[in-house]
């Protein structure tokens, strides 16, 4: 079978679904501790669909959709009462020695 570079591989694209999306433990982890991740997820997930680069299968495609507005409607509740027009996120870059918890227990030695 012949390829167009700009088609992903399907198994690729329902892989990712099956592992952030349907396993539940993974989808709550992710919400948890990285929800800019799970949001995005979905929106990445729906643009190849509507690209043509993913030919999701429809119950797939509704389950990215149905996780695209249960994790929006989490982030407009973090958000709170917003008084004022919003639209967007808030990227903040990070580095390891910002966060705590991503110090690793285990390094190389020095030379």
């Amino acid at each position: 079978m012949e390829r167009n570079h700009r088609e992903g591989e399907k198994w690729v694209f329902d892989d990712v679904v099956e592992h952030y999306i349907r396993n539940k433990e993974n989808l709550n982890w992710l919400r948890n501790e990285n929800p800019y991740a799970i949001e995005e997820l979905p929106r990445r997930l729906l643009k190849a669909e509507s690209r043509g680069l993913w030919q999701a299968d429809p119950e797939l495609l509704e389950e990215v959709c149905n996780a695209a507005f249960s994790v929006e409607g989490d982030m407009e509740e973090a958000m709170g009462e917003v008084k004022e027009e919003f639209q967007g996120n808030k990227v903040e870059a990070m580095t390891a020695t910002d966060v705590e918890k991503w110090e690793p227990e285990w390094q190389l030695p020095q030379p």
